[in-house]
């Protein structure tokens, strides 16, 4: 909406001016942080003083008995964990990039109805990841509630290519999976964080995170390869929907305990 809305005002094209509306609201935010995140418990004004002690005293325990950053990235598990993170966001990136071409496929044409259709897939996910986030927190399972959705997802991403040409059964679909994969997300980020305590956390997770992260390079250019290729956007959906159940099958094999 914004595309067609603010074209051409100002001299910039609508997609500069999508670009600058929803890119200031983040830099608000990241000035606003500086000044009202506290960086240690003992700041945290909405903390009684009873639970700022609680949480300082975890921390430094934790800070006394984990490893170093050096250890954990020795670790082959933390780099297993990477991988699996990587086929994750691999595709939940192309999904992201590729969305308005797959909805696009199916007839639409309209670049307001496509931001429409395009939105419909992270509503979803929305509530996907709040429900799936504290369904693993109560029941404290972390390695299926992950794995299971990250398969559904891929499943779903490969069926969305048998029903090409039918826009509510694709649409469906792609909803769903892109769901699912955001559950798996979601899930995810909790077996590093428990896996890995104390001072090295921080760079830990950071590594992991950054060698993952690569996936959103990938993910996209796999589809973008694979269109070119064959005219068609099916065999690089097909590969992007098996990366989310290799990553399944890798958190499943690897059961982590807490690293003391």
């Amino acid at each position: 909406m914004l595309i067609t809305a603010l074209s051409g005002t100002g001299g910039l094209a609508g997609w500069q001016w999508m670009f600058l509306v929803e890119g200031l609201p983040c830099i608000v935010l990241g000035v606003l942080a500086l000044y009202f995140v506290p960086n240690r418990p003992a700041d945290a004004a909405w903390l009684t003083e009873q639970e700022k002690r609680q949480l300082a005293n975890e921390i430094g325990s934790s800070a006394a008995h984990n490893h170093s950053f050096l250890a954990v990235a020795r670790d082959v598990r933390v780099y297993v964990l990477a991988l699996a993170y990587f086929c994750i966001i691999a595709a939940i990136y192309a999904i992201s990039f590729w969305l308005p071409t797959f909805i696009k496929a199916q007839g639409v044409n309209d670049t307001v109805q496509l931001g429409w259709y395009s939105a419909l897939p992270y509503v979803a996910a929305a509530f996907g990841m709040y429900y799936m986030g504290r369904r693993s927190d109560r029941v404290g399972e972390r390695r299926f509630h992950s794995a299971v959705p990250a398969t559904v997802g891929g499943l779903l991403l490969a069926a969305s290519i048998l029903v090409d040409g039918n826009l509510a059964a694709s649409l469906v679909l792609l909803t769903l999976g892109t769901c699912a994969l955001w559950m798996a997300y979601t899930v995810f980020w909790a077996m590093p964080a428990e896996y890995i305590k104390g001072p090295a956390a921080a760079g830990g997770i950071a590594l992991i995170n950054t060698i993952g992260l690569s996936g959103g390079f990938w993910g996209p250019a796999i589809i973008g390869w694979a269109k070119t290729a064959t005219g068609n956007l099916h065999l690089g959906v097909l590969i992007l929907a098996a990366l989310p159940i290799i990553a399944a099958l890798i958190i499943l094999a690897n059961k982590l305990p807490a690293k003391h």
